[in-house]
């Protein structure tokens, strides 16, 4: 993939029109926003726009996965090479160290496989040279085998092992002082009095010839021997640092700057790509779950207003209604009765036996309870209900129990006023038959209790007075 590639241009900038994609992109566009219309069930053009736009997102984010796949596959076939390539730039900067410091560099050589091979490849060759069939040893054999055994092969420079080794590649030499000059020029001491009196010096105390070869050889077979043991260690640790690096450098470049730049593009634009899809997931479910949300408070909104409409038709003490409801009564049953004439229905099981407000108990007698189908809600004006709501001498909300305290927690008076108004008002709000002949019952019961105690305490009373006199 490149800076120009057009998906990656497409997540670089944020696009999701068609127009900047490719034109093979099209249809597949089209598939994934079929599948995920399907999925979503948009309601809105804001789903619908959010679904559109979500479908590119993901061709793009499944390009960028494409091209990612495809430049690992290509750096997986070049991987050995980058491996090699690299081990070998390292081998030549320690090399050059080693020319520069070998006492130091020669250590960090002998730790890498490269350098191994190096080294084991010097005294091979310096073998093979000193050999029955070779040609003798060269001055750059001695020079490499002197950095080999960590000293310096400048004459200026040079250490005991130099010493030992150029020593007796001289005496061996078929030409001597040739070699001498080539050793001192190349060591830059040419016009070195002093470096050319020490070569001398080793040379004149060397072996002859013959031995000078033999030690060479002796020495070059046991180096060679010891670095060839060595390139067989490091050989598994090579290949398994290949391996590693095939592995997990794959993708990342391969510490080649070209890749790795392309590696560094390619992890940015499948990042975007990805970042992207995810925000439009998120306010896809957002705009679904608003949806739901919103239908979730149109049916509370819609129940509250159900339950209202419910409260409002039962409770017929809301102004309008009862208004309403009166004049509907009014058509039907005739003019609504006084209180004082509901109380000559027997509709509470007392009977009065004169019409007037100033009945005694005596004047009254228990008559048998009502049946809930006999009431009436034409027994007292609605208006006289609103008012005793309204001032709380009466619960509209009566469960069995709490008829029985309301009842009892009332005064005699209650009981006793023909008229009753405030039982009939609690009458009114029953609207269950069973209920109203229940409360008739429980009123009449403790109607019975109140005149027999009154009746007890009159008697009493009248003892007391005929005591007394």
């Amino acid at each position: 993939m490149t800076p120009l590639d057009p998906a990656g241009n497409a997540v670089k900038h944020g696009l999701s029109s068609k127009t900047s994609l490719p034109q093979h992109a099209h249809e597949t566009i089209r598939l994934m926003e079929l599948e995920l219309t399907e999925l979503h069930q948009p309601e809105s053009d804001l789903e619908t726009n959010a679904v559109k736009t979500l479908a590119v997102a993901l061709w793009q984010k499944h390009e960028q996965d494409r091209l990612h796949a495809l430049r690992v596959d290509h750096e997986i076939l070049i991987a050995d090479q980058l491996f090699d390539h690299q081990q070998n730039q390292k081998f030549l900067e320690n090399h050059a160290l080693l020319i520069k410091n070998p006492l130091f560099a020669r250590d960090i050589l002998a730790q890498t496989y490269l350098g191994a091979k190096f080294f084991h490849k010097i005294w091979t060759d310096i073998a093979e040279s000193i050999g029955p069939n070779g040609s003798g040893m060269s001055l750059s054999q001695a020079w490499n085998a002197a950095l080999s055994e960590q000293s310096s092969p400048n004459v200026q420079d040079i250490d005991t092992d130099g010493w030992w080794i150029f020593a007796r590649f001289i005496a061996a030499s078929p030409a001597p002082k040739e070699e001498i000059d080539e050793w001192l020029d190349r060591s830059g001491a040419k016009k070195s009095k002093t470096a050319a009196r020490h070569a001398m010096f080793h040379w004149e105390n060397a072996p002859n010839t013959g031995e000078a070869k033999a030690d060479l050889l002796i020495r070059a077979n046991d180096r060679k021997s010891y670095w060839a043991k060595r390139v067989d260690e490091l050989a598994p640790i090579y290949q398994r640092d290949k391996q590693s690096f095939r592995s997990t450098a794959s993708g990342q470049g391969l510490g080649d700057q070209k890749l790795m730049t392309e590696a560094r593009l390619g992890l940015r634009y499948s990042t975007a790509a990805q970042r992207l899809v995810e925000k439009l997931e998120r306010r896809l479910q957002a705009l679904k779950s608003g949806r739901q949300l919103e239908r979730h408070r149109r049916l509370q909104a819609l129940e509250r207003d159900q339950r209202r409409e419910e409260r409002l038709n039962q409770r017929k003490y809301s102004l309008k209604g009862l208004e309403a409801w009166e004049a509907d009564q009014t058509v039907l049953n005739g003019p609504i009765p006084s209180a004082y004439e509901a109380t000559q229905r027997q509709e509470f099981g007392v009977i009065c036996h004169e019409e007037t407000s100033e009945n005694t108990p005596q004047d009254c007698e228990l008559a048998e309870p009502v049946q809930a189908s006999e009431i009436s809600p034409q027994t007292v004006s609605l208006q006289s209900y609103i008012s005793l709501v309204q001032n709380g001498l009466i619960d509209d909300s009566m469960d069995d129990l709490a008829t029985r305290e309301m009842l009892q927690s009332w005064p005699d008076s209650d009981f006793l006023d023909p008229r009753i108004p405030k039982a009939r008002a609690a009458l009114i709000m029953i609207q269950d038959c069973e209920q109203a002949e229940y409360f008739i019952n429980c009123f009449t019961l403790e109607k019975q209790k109140r005149l027999s105690k009154l009746a007890i305490q009159e008697k009493e009373s009248d003892q007391v007075l005929q005591h007394g006199t």
